[in-house]
């Protein structure tokens, strides 16, 4: 296999205008993306003819691997996730990315004419889009991760000695640039994976003093699994965590999709909120019950692909409307993003009502008077644990029918 030559040592080249650029202020505040886009416009400027390029930014996320970022004189530039079982399939295997990772250094190949190269998949794919020449490059970080830069370009005869020279020398540039820029997001992705991103934005604008705190009004969501403890004492570690991770993987879709934000998991309950500053309330309302409804749906969805003997997995879903403190508790060596309040406590409390009354979904007064809906139906009046006044407590007709057929097919 051909590898290109190592270029020559820094210090005896001039400085490419491009390399001048990446080490400047200017380009700090560029994310991947615009980093890689103004990377490409500059280049062409400079009569490096660019016709695509793309490269890696890594994570610290459990699933992903890297983010994959491309872009092209004809589409501008677009982003996806590798994910690390993506590395086992052959696209990525039978790649020159692949060799790239493995340590090999620069990959260059024709893609046109009597001498075209085209032992990797990615080259006849960009040979057949009209590409002529290939380039990859690896970018080493200083704690031994390495990722790549890779450029194309569609003009006759490909890139020129000098155009590989220039593209070269801009790579340990790129590599510092590309060091910082993925590292922020490696440290941005894993906050936002483990505190939620309202709690990692705070946390990276440097808002983490132990005490501080900060209101936050909506739709609070509590939802719960019913019997659980006795399902983890019959069965296996391995069956309790896959009920546990499918429990949390729909109702956590449902919750995003709809809008809302996960607060919080305490043991096997959920805590999200629907914020009242992103949209008006009546529709933090309704999007609070959309999630509702589609975590229920997706509950069924789950029992009815278990065996028969298979326990059913139950839960219930409290929705409340009012403002709780979200920030920092901890001793020194140890803190914790937390929630606090009266509408704290007082959804936790509505939650096992779901098991006494027998509904799946139950609302605060204070919720319905915002959510305003016809399908709405009292359950009665219900002295909550540690709240003083009774409470009015509601649910949706639409879902007694579900209650009962839940119970005929139990009977």
């Amino acid at each position: 296999m051909r590898y290109l030559p190592a270029s020559a040592r820094l210090e005896e080249l001039p400085i490419h205008p491009v390399s001048d650029w990446l080490l400047r202020y200017s380009s700090r505040s560029l994310g991947a993306e615009g980093l890689l886009e103004r990377l490409c416009v500059l280049l062409r400027d400079n009569d490096v003819p660019i016709s695509r390029a793309s490269l890696n930014v890594h994570t610290l996320h459990p699933e992903i691997f890297v983010r994959n970022i491309v872009w092209s004189v004809e589409r501008g530039i677009s982003s996806e996730t590798i994910s690390h079982f993506d590395l086992l399939l052959p696209i990525f295997k039978d790649s020159p990315v692949a060799l790239i990772y493995g340590g090999a250094g620069p990959i260059r190949r024709v893609l046109a004419g009597p001498h075209a190269e085209l032992d990797f998949p990615i080259c006849r794919d960009l040979a057949a889009e009209g590409a002529t020449d290939y380039l990859i490059l690896p970018l080493d970080f200083s704690d031994s991760r390495r990722t790549y830069v890779s450029f194309c370009t569609n003009t006759d005869g490909g890139f020129s000695s000098d155009n590989v020279a220039a593209l070269i020398e801009i790579a340990p540039y790129l590599a510092v640039r590309m060091e910082l820029t993925s590292s922020y997001f490696a440290t941005s992705s894993l906050l936002q994976l483990y505190l939620g991103r309202n709690a990692a934005r705070r946390v990276l604008a440097g808002h983490f003093k132990r005490g501080s705190a900060a209101p936050l009004e909506g739709a609070i969501w509590y939802s719960d699994l019913r019997g659980f403890t006795e399902l983890s004492e019959q069965q296996s570690a391995n069956q309790v965590m896959e009920m546990l991770d499918g429990y949390f993987e729909f109702v956590a879709d449902a919750i995003r999709d709809a809008g809302g934000e996960i607060l919080k998991f305490i043991g096997n309950g959920v805590l999200a909120v629907f914020d009242f500053a992103e949209s008006d309330q009546a529709s933090a309302c309704r999007q609070a019950v959309r999630a509702a409804l589609a975590a229920l749906d997706a509950a069924e969805a789950w029992n009815s692909q278990r065996s028969p003997d298979a326990d059913l997995l139950k839960m219930g879903v409290a929705l409340h409307a009012g403002s709780v403190l979200h920030g920092n508790v901890g001793s020194r060596e140890r803190f914790d993003f937390t929630v606090v309040g009266p509408a704290m406590t007082e959804v936790s409390r509505l939650e096992p009502l779901c098991l006494t009354i027998g509904v799946p979904l139950v609302m605060s007064r204070r919720f319905v008077e915002l959510y305003e809906d016809t399908e709405l139906v009292g359950m009665g009046r219900f002295v909550l644990r540690g709240v003083r006044q009774p409470q009015e407590i509601y649910s949706l007709r639409s879902l007694l029918p579900r209650v009962r057929r839940a119970a005929d097919s139990h009977a």
